[in-house]
């Protein structure tokens, strides 16, 4: 049986029929995260024949006596740019798609190394009618695989791959190097928790300063698909800065990102504004300038939103706020 699988594959596999689907699912993860205002960047692979031959000659055991199959022939690559977007992500992802499982590394206080978050979801049924019917002849499942990282880490990763994993022979006798190596992923991981505090200490700088256009960028760390606030906008909000400014300083960046995806409203400055008024300031001015917008959505997810709690350690830089 092993033999005619790998004969099967060898004759017959064809990368073009999961490029086409790595390429509609590249779309639609694209959509809904660009929606929601997320900073990314994305990468899309399909295995190649040679890959998926090597991989179901090595695993062909183990996927007939588990009944499982090969499930990251389409593999994506999800950089953010910082951390604690990770959570409201892979909030995203589940919702946009169906999860078949996940591998997120748990950590503790001795142990540094880039945490391994990858997710597997389903291919959309829509997409799978496109691929190619004899699939599970080559023990290859309907399924993409998601690997989440952070901007930071991506690049130890990378490195530590080719040199380190590769060739693992030419570290037995390096210990120390490799220590050194991975005190690197510590510094790294430092530099994750630290760009989150820096920008949520300049986000506070400038809500003192009275600049909201500044305090919201950095606060709210979003693709912003504007360039400024709007001037009459801006005017209401100072007028009564006290309350207004406030409000939506310490507004819950993961509901608002939430709620940008979910409602499709473009992520603005002043959609955001807007949404933050609708949902606690209910200034009636700022009311009167957000006509034509949908707020049925935003009822709906904000009253079912459950804000979860970042696990992730926030910033060594001391907060000069409370």
């Amino acid at each position: 049986m092993k033999d005619e699988s790998l004969s099967y594959i060898n004759n017959t596999y064809s990368p073009d029929f999961y490029a086409s689907a790595a390429e509609q699912i590249t779309r639609k993860i694209e959509s809904v995260l660009n929606s929601s205002g997320i900073m990314y960047r994305l990468f899309k692979r399909e295995k190649s024949k040679e890959s998926v031959y090597d991989k179901i000659e090595r695993k062909y055991d183990y996927y007939i006596k588990s009944n499982k199959r090969m499930q990251d022939v389409i593999g994506i690559r999800l950089i953010l740019y910082f951390k604690d977007d990770i959570a409201i992500c892979i909030r995203v992802l589940n919702d946009a798609f169906e999860e078949d499982n996940h591998e997120f590394d748990s950590f503790d206080e001795f142990t540094f190394k880039p945490l391994r978050i990858n997710y597997v979801f389903r291919i959309p049924e829509d997409i799978v009618i496109g691929l190619n019917k004899d699939r599970e002849r080559w023990l290859i499942d309907d399924t993409f695989e998601v690997q989440l990282r952070t901007t930071f880490t991506e690049g130890w990763q990378e490195v530590e791959h080719d040199i380190r994993y590769k060739f693992k022979d030419d570290w037995n006798n390096a210990l120390d190097m490799s220590r050194d190596l991975n005190a690197l992923s510590a510094v790294l991981e430092m530099c994750d928790n630290n760009i989150v505090g820096i920008c949520d200490n300049l986000s506070y700088r400038k809500y003192k300063d009275r600049d909201v256009e500044s305090m919201m960028r950095n606060r709210f760390r979003l693709r912003f698909n504007s360039a400024h606030i709007n001037d009459e906008l801006n005017a209401i909000i100072l007028s009564d800065y006290e309350n207004l400014g406030k409000t939506i300083f310490r507004f819950d960046r993961m509901l608002l990102i939430w709620l940008l995806y979910k409602s499709e409203i473009e992520p603005s400055y002043d959609n955001v504004i807007f949404i933050v008024n609708h949902i606690q300031m209910k200034n009636e001015k700022i009311s009167k300038l957000s006509v034509g917008i949908d707020y049925s959505c935003i009822d709906k997810w904000s009253n079912d939103y459950i804000t979860k709690k970042n696990t992730f350690y926030d910033s060594i830089v001391p907060m000069d706020y409370t």
